[in-house]
């Protein structure tokens, strides 16, 4: 089974991640996820004039673990096995170096490509981490209503020889599907 890792900031899209793979972990596709939040160092910045870098690394904890704890409540409900885990450094390598030293299988990432500069952005970061990883990644894109697509997909998918685990997928993330 597959071992995950889930870079999460508390933005919805990253929670879309999460239930996703939530959702592989319930479907027995995936046995392990390793939550990740990395949180830029604040030291470099005028912070550390003011404050100590104790104090300044228990900031950045907080701001870890207040982005974390919806992630954690979705893979609760979902009866998940994880691990959640706050790092420092810049995002792509952090979430690279991370993968490796937990022998992950995957990273599943969300995709804030909504606008022409979100997806900028997006393209930026998830470009650096497949330049920079050997894991292999993939990133759930939220769509607004199900396409006509999607809903041709849901009658071929009923009238196809697919295992009920199949359908329950789709129609249940059938807003994933483009």
């Amino acid at each position: 089974m597959l071992k995950l890792l889930v870079p999460v900031n508390g933005s919805r899209h990253a929670l879309d991640a999460v239930r996703h793979a939530a959702f592989l972990c319930q479907d027995r596709c995936a046995s392990d996820i390793v939550l990740l939040n990395v949180q830029t160092p604040i030291e470099g910045g005028r912070a550390s004039a003011y404050h100590s870098l104790q104090a300044l690394r228990e900031l950045e904890e907080q701001s870890g673990e207040e982005a974390l704890r919806r992630a954690r409540a979705i893979l609760d409900d979902a009866g998940a096995h994880y691990v959640a885990q706050v790092r420092i450094g810049r995002v792509a390598e952090t979430i690279a170096q991370t993968a490796a030293a937990n022998q992950c299988d995957m990273i599943v990432m969300g995709s804030a490509a909504r606008t022409p500069l979100g997806s900028l952005m997006a393209a930026r970061l998830s470009n650096q981490l497949m330049r920079l990883s050997r894991t292999p990644v993939t990133l759930i894109r939220r769509v607004g209503r199900p396409s006509a697509v999607a809903c041709a997909g849901i009658r071929a998918v009923r009238s196809a020889k697919f295992g009920c685990n199949h359908l329950r997928y789709f129609l249940q993330h059938s807003s994933l599907f483009p």
